[in-house]
């Protein structure tokens, strides 16, 4: 049951650039009653100047070690029960336009009426290639937000982690994240536990965010590679493995991500520095999601 408006937005870091993690928090002042950070045992200091006697509103929890992002985004669910209606994720280095949240806010309501929404996301446009994202389900089949006669929202299989609005409540029937997959695919199993039980994601147009994936793009073709450390690439192979074989997961979702696996494994080798390294990386993530041995590596 939802009272009220209050939100809570939820950042979690992990050695964080001082300049766009205060920009955030400048952006955000004015549009949520609170801003919870979670840090993953991050060594930078400034991240104490954040917590002044004068901003009451801001809390830093800062954690003894890196306890993933799952885990991080769990504890700042949890300390935004105490004090909230609704729930915002934010990575450390996304760019909300002004008013993002009241208007996930007001299409989250708008959506409502003839749909069991439990989450709500804005329209995200990628720095590096100047695309905006989209948003895919089974209903709507990757359909273009400008194709709609009315294109304030459409429906959504899942949504990634920064700018999602969540309901509180709904954390009682979805549950909250799963911390054994530590990082990646965090967001979309979530998404589709939800999609099982009932729920409708949406995507919005009406506002958007700036968003950066990777350290580096790789452009083949239409297609584009995000680069990252050897060991998110472990993580988001072993977990897009795992999440294949869940029940809940829808059928079309497990057919369409299981095949690109093993295109997407050999990629990341052809793309490395170091390819014996990665192939051996990508061989332990394909055993361990395969016989379900997750948590961190």
């Amino acid at each position: 049951m939802i009272k009220g408006n209050t939100t809570s937005a939820v950042i979690v870091t992990y050695q964080p650039n001082e300049t766009l993690l205060n920009n955030l928090i400048k952006t955000l002042t004015n549009q949520v009653e609170y801003i919870i950070i979670v840090d993953n045992a991050s060594n930078s200091c400034f991240l104490k100047e954040l917590v002044q006697p004068n901003k009451t509103n801001i809390n830093l929890i800062p954690l003894p070690f890196n306890v993933g992002i799952a885990k991080a985004l769990n504890i700042g669910i949890y300390e935004a029960t105490k004090t909230s209606d609704f729930v915002i994720f934010f990575d450390q280095d996304s760019d909300p336009e002004k008013g993002l949240v009241k208007t996930l806010l007001h299409v989250f309501y708008e959506a409502k009426t003839n749909n069991n929404i439990c989450a709500v996301g804005p329209q995200f446009f990628d720095s590096r290639t100047g695309e905006k994202s989209s948003f895919y389900s089974e209903e709507n089949h990757n359909e273009s937000l400008s194709q709609r006669e009315t294109p304030d929202w459409v429906l959504a299989d899942h949504l990634i982690t920064s700018g999602s609005l969540i309901p509180i409540s709904i954390f009682s029937s979805i549950g909250y994240m799963k911390e054994s997959l530590f990082i990646d695919l965090v967001d979309i199993e979530w998404c589709l536990r939800a999609k099982s039980k009932g729920f409708t994601c949406i995507g919005t147009s009406l506002t958007t965010m700036t968003h950066s994936i990777g350290l580096d793009i790789v452009n083949i073709g239409k297609f584009h590679i995000y680069k990252h450390t050897l060991t998110r690439y472990y993580y988001q192979i072993r977990n897009r493995v795992w999440l294949c074989q869940q029940p809940y997961v829808l059928l079309s979702w497990r057919i369409r991500y299981g095949f690109r696996i093993p295109f997407l494994a050999l990629l990341y080798i052809y793309y490395s520095s170091n390819k014996l390294k990665t192939f051996k990386y990508m061989l332990l993530a394909l055993y361990h999601g395969l016989f379900n041995r997750l948590g961190k590596l």
